[in-house]
């Protein structure tokens, strides 16, 4: 028994030792390679004629928010930095075969490669994160980052857009000759998670050097992260698009509501508003530019525009159907407009009254065509015009002088009252079919085209990784393995 206690003793101690002879050999190599490294971090290379080549790449990883009133996109991302470091080297043999570390970057030299197109307040060069240290000298430094950049918003053919939105890094300080830019072998997409609202279709890379005003003579290089981003369009069409088409259509079903109703105006009014509250829910969605204006904004002011034309539609033809006591014969050029074009091309029957004529003298009667005669003939329907005779009693006028106490006077008004409806109702009538095949050409038309327009521009963006200047500037990688 006291034998098989000293035995589990003895494996317990030497499972530790093995356990901390690793720790010690990595400590012992991190302190040999820290003591000989530079005391001011320089570049890692001992011919200073040889440049950093840098291997950057950017693995995007969701997509917190894209403000398009202010144009800036919110990433999530992971980047990776690999170089060579020539004062980080050993032989693994004389470590028992240890032949990868993690240093803190802080103690070593590192790029201060940035985000050109950064909005953040303070512009950090460098970074405190653990560095893969490879015995060859590799030096792999990876990093979680949030980055906040500008994103030009095109909302032309919103919500069925998509954006480009570049992303610039390359060195604060370092030009040409002392560090370059390449691209990761294993740069893409293939870590993203899906948004609610956009969709990440690809990512380009292209390296781009560039020349600056501070420093002619010197060449910069750097890499552009282009990210292709596709707007998902069914919550705006089910909840902005969709609803105000069918608004529109109420203003088309007030035509049929009869004048004596008096909603006509009311539900005009409410649909102008209706509209107004959805073309202000699309402008939170847009940037504040007067370089282009999106489709469907001239769409919704399409709409408030021939809602207001009802508005004032309807209030003419409701002043047409409520004629006052005083009211006048139809002017004969509305009355041929109406009862002789529009009814026909309309196929609106006139609804006019057959009023008898009364036992009067001739010289006090006076025909008038049929309204609803095409073929412009004497119609059955005649009336007397003018008053009764001298002997009507003056207290029976009304202040216009018409003349209440005689029953041809009464059917006079009586005619030209339904004459006048009859004028608002065919006006009505056609102001209907004008709004209708309008109101058609916008949803069956001008809506459809704006998705059609947008596939057609985005056509011409560039294909994921098919930048030449990038795959051939990638071409110096054997230095890395």
């Amino acid at each position: 028994m006291v034998k098989l206690n000293v035995m589990c003793r003895l494996l317990c101690v030497s499972s530790l030792v093995g356990m901390v002879w690793p720790s010690q050999m990595s400590q012992d190599l991190t302190n040999f390679l820290l003591d000989n490294y530079p005391k001011y971090p320089i570049r890692p290379v001992k011919d200073e004629s040889t440049p950093v080549i840098i291997l950057h790449r950017m693995t995007p990883v969701q997509i917190i928010d894209l403000d398009e009133s202010n144009q800036i996109l919110t990433l999530k991302s992971w980047l990776e930095e690999t170089w060579i470091d020539e004062y980080l080297r050993w032989n693994p043999r004389d470590y028992e075969g240890l032949s990868e570390i993690q240093i803190k970057t802080n103690h070593i030299w590192q790029p201060d490669i940035v985000l050109f197109s950064s909005v953040t307040k303070d512009l950090r060069r460098h970074t405190d994160s653990d560095a893969i240290v490879n015995c060859n000298g590799t030096v792999t430094a990876l990093r979680f980052y949030i980055a906040e950049a500008t994103c030009e918003i095109d909302a032309t053919y919103f919500p069925f857009d998509e954006q480009l939105c570049e992303m610039k890094f390359a060195s604060w300080s370092y030009h040409g000759r002392y560090l370059d830019m390449k691209r990761h072998p294993l740069t893409g997409i293939d870590q993203f998670i899906n948004n609610g609202e956009w969709d990440l279709v690809k990512m380009s890379v292209e390296r781009k050097v560039e020349k600056y005003i501070c420093c002619q003579s010197n060449e910069f290089p750097g890499l552009i992260y282009t990210l292709h981003l596709k707007r998902r369009a069914a919550f705006y069409i089910m909840n902005i698009i969709f609803p105000s088409v069918l608004l529109s259509v109420l203003i088309a079903v007030a035509s049929f509501l009869p004048s004596d109703s008096g909603e006509r105006m009311a539900l005009c009014v409410t649909t102008i508003v209706s509209q107004f509250v959805f073309m202000t829910v699309t402008t939170t969605h847009m940037p504040p530019t007067s370089t282009k204006i999106p489709h469907l904004q001239r769409h919704f002011f399409t709409l408030i525009g021939m809602g207001v034309l009802s508005a004032f539609m309807t209030a003419m033809t409701l002043n047409l159907h409520y004629q006052g006591p005083g009211r006048k014969e139809v002017p004969h050029w509305l009355r041929k407009l109406t009862f002789h074009y529009l009814a026909r091309v309309l196929c609106v029957p006139v609804r006019l009254p057959k009023v008898s004529p009364l036992a009067e003298p001739k010289k006090n009667r006076v025909k008038f065509k049929d309204a609803g005669g095409a073929n412009g003939n004497d119609g059955d329907l005649s009336c007397a015009f003018g008053r009764m005779p001298n002997n009507t009693d003056v207290e029976s006028r009304d202040e216009h002088g018409v003349d209440f106490g005689s029953d041809l006077d009464l059917r006079v008004q009586e005619r030209r009252l339904r004459e006048w409806q009859e004028v608002a109702r065919i006006l009505d009538r056609g102001y209907l079919l004008t709004y209708s095949l309008v109101l058609s050409s916008l949803m069956f038309v001008y809506l459809p085209c704006i998705p059609l327009l947008a596939l057609d521009n985005h056509e011409h963006y560039p294909d994921e990784m098919e930048q030449d200047n990038v795959t051939n500037a990638f071409h110096d990688t054997s230095r890395f393995h």
